[in-house]
């Protein structure tokens, strides 16, 4: 059963409890090394990463070269990339004109790509990117590509903060949100934040089973004060 919408002074009042517990703010150029490292942790067991980057003894560096890849194709101007304090954690998102307007085309060129994959792994990660990219919603949406949290600093609730900021920019612009997770223990989070499941994609090959995610443009509740993630 759904629960019906917290009223808009309870809604706000917990949005600011939760911006108010942990400030985020844009990333700058010279942030990239910072988020990138926080992100390789993150993600350092995350099913469709472990995919992607490459599994031999340059693993290390690919996952450097991933995140680095990823940092390197937002639009920082308009806050594409988000941090805070102490660089706990990161958000990388964008909005979907950015993913339809030849997303996989500007990876291909992009020099961390074979870094990140390994040269005999190319055309089978495009193939899969190219996949991904023709899964997504084309309808006008933000697309959150990665929420990554330290090992240390999960449980704060500075994934909610990440969460809570997204939910600001889709309902900005009148937007759904719409993301993507191959760890179903993330599954109840993202509910939480109202980004419901709405369909798997499970392309084979090797590849992980990817959930997606989609919050309507008018869709979630806020997340309650106290609530931890």
């Amino acid at each position: 059963m759904s629960q019906a919408p917290h009223p808009p002074d309870r809604t706000a009042r917990a949005l600011r409890r939760v911006m108010t517990m942990h400030p985020l703010c844009p990333a700058k150029p010279a942030y990239k090394e910072a988020v990138v490292d926080v992100l390789s942790r993150a993600f350092h067991q995350d099913p469709v990463v472990n995919f992607i980057v490459r599994s031999d003894e340059q693993r290390a560096s690919g996952l450097r070269a991933f995140f680095g890849m990823s940092f390197a194709l937002r639009d920082l101007s308009h806050g594409e990339v988000m941090t805070s304090d102490g660089y706990r954690g990161a958000m990388l998102w964008m909005p979907s004109e950015g993913v339809h307007a030849g997303l996989v085309d500007r990876i291909r060129v992009t020099p961390e790509f074979v870094r990140c994959v390994g040269v005999f792994r190319v055309a089978k990660m495009l193939r899969f990117f190219t996949k991904v990219e023709h899964a997504h919603p084309r309808e006008p949406h933000v697309y959150v590509q990665f929420i990554g949290i330290d090992p240390a600093s999960r449980g704060s609730g500075l994934a909610y903060a990440y969460l809570q900021h997204a939910i600001q920019i889709a309902d900005a612009c009148s937007r759904p949100i719409y993301a993507e997770t191959s760890n179903s223990d993330n599954l109840p989070i993202w509910a939480k934040a109202g980004l419901i499941e709405s369909g798997v994609l499970d392309f084979g090959d090797g590849a992980p089973k990817i959930w997606q995610l989609r919050r309507p443009v008018s869709g979630a509740r806020a997340i309650r004060s106290g609530e931890q993630v």
